[in-house]
């Protein structure tokens, strides 16, 4: 089976994880997966800089229509014409660089990767079967919800989270067609003797969205009243924009915590591990998004983690979290400081979870999983189970705000 996937090769969350199933795959099948890619758009410093994550993939450089309002309706209009005609030929620049593959496994993330260039992509015509993995929905196909039918073209559906699949299912998608697989994570050899201090919270791209970062900040401050000097430091990383993060500093600044943060931001994958096994404890209390990397991540170094039941979380830990009911801030920090009490409960709690992310969280079994999808994905083609024929056509307009 020739695999080729399409994914952001820079060095964010997506790119590490590209590599990851990459390296994976291949060590599952003896056999060299290709990797296509191009720029994304998103404007962050490793893209703009081209740090790439890893060097070999079939990459280049396309035109990028930024995605940012603009004030005027005609000019909105014009935009969206233009990101239609430009991702367009993205999508057959994609098509022609995995031609050849037995199939092919599109990122969708967002930009060069969302849903215009993916839905130009299902579109076309293809000999190889077409698996989309889901990492994230774009507002263009939310605010459009008839357009997300046309993932029926796939031959399979990958997602890492049962809210996403509910979602998909809401949107009209063929809930045959989607399946679940976990993000995976490296397991890293543990050293015992390492001093663990302070609290981790990952914010991914969007930390103003649904995180509860601003609760975290509360129940901090509320640990500097009750524990002075023995308060954790908190360690914030993600993908900030300049703008989230400027935000997300000055919320810090007035719940206090003028000195009680460490803005760790866009690091590699080497170190978020070497931070997440310094730490005491993760706390998620996402209410959307996905915080499966932080989630496999955690468990893959024996911390635990303080989290709700969303944004999947508890299909990457299973039922070895101490759980939230919600961002509130009381409760987050009663939480913490019951586990920086009990040496006992966070030993037993890492245990689980690094056990957890033996059986189902690393790479060797995501990339089982994967294949498996894969095969039944070909099955799916050979049988000629499409929902309508995806013909080779040119890029189509679509009215104002689509």
């Amino acid at each position: 089976m020739r695999i080729t996937l399409i994914g952001c090769p820079f060095k964010t969350s997506y790119g590490a994880a590209t590599e990851s199933l990459k390296k994976a795959l291949e060590r599952q099948t003896g056999q060299a997966v290709d990797w296509v890619a191009s720029n994304c758009g998103c404007g962050d410093d490793v893209e703009l800089k081209r740090q790439f994550q890893m060097t070999g993939c079939n990459y280049f450089d396309a035109i990028t229509i930024t995605d940012h309002p603009t004030p005027t309706r005609g000019k909105i209009w014009l935009k969206l014409a233009a990101r239609k005609f430009f991702y367009w030929f993205r999508a057959r620049k994609y098509q022609k660089l995995s031609a050849g593959a037995d199939v092919v496994n599109f990122q969708q993330t967002l930009n060069a990767y969302g849903s215009t260039v993916l839905f130009h992509w299902l579109r076309q015509r293809s000999r190889a079967a077409r698996v989309v993995t889901i990492h994230e929905l774009d507002r263009h196909q939310l605010k459009n919800p008839e357009s997300n039918k046309i993932y029926n073209q796939a031959d399979a559906i990958i997602v890492q989270q049962v809210a996403l699949k509910d979602q998909l299912i809401g949107l009209g998608v063929d809930a045959d067609r989607i399946e679940i697989v976990l993000h995976g994570t490296d397991l890293p050899i543990l050293d015992v003797t390492r001093r663990r201090e302070g609290v981790v919270f990952y914010g991914g791209h969007h930390p103003l969205k649904g995180k509860g970062l601003q609760a975290v900040f509360q129940a901090i401050a509320i640990l500097k009243t009750r524990l002075g000097a023995d308060a954790p430091r908190l360690k914030v990383h993600g993908y900030f924009s300049e703008e989230d993060l400027a935000a997300v500093k000055q919320q810090a600044m007035e719940a206090g915590l003028h000195n009680d943060v460490t803005w760790l931001m866009q690091i590699p994958m080497p170190e978020v591990f070497r931070h997440y096994r310094s730490s005491l404890l993760c706390v998620l209390p996402f209410m959307g998004s996905f915080a499966g990397l932080a989630a496999a991540t955690a468990a893959a170094v024996e911390l635990p983690v303080i989290a709700t039941r969303n944004a999947g979380i508890p299909e990457h830990i299973g039922e070895n979290g101490i759980w939230l009911d919600g961002d509130n801030a009381a409760e987050i920090a009663r939480q913490i400081e019951r586990l920086l009490a009990s040496e006992k409960l966070r030993g037993d709690l890492g245990k689980r979870l690094r056990q957890r992310a033996e059986e189902h969280l690393r790479w060797e079994v995501v990339a089982e999983n994967t294949l498996a999808v894969y095969e039944r994905a070909l099955s799916r083609k050979m049988s000629g189970d499409c929902v309508s024929p995806c013909g080779a056509t040119g890029p189509q307009l679509v009215p104002v705000g689509q």
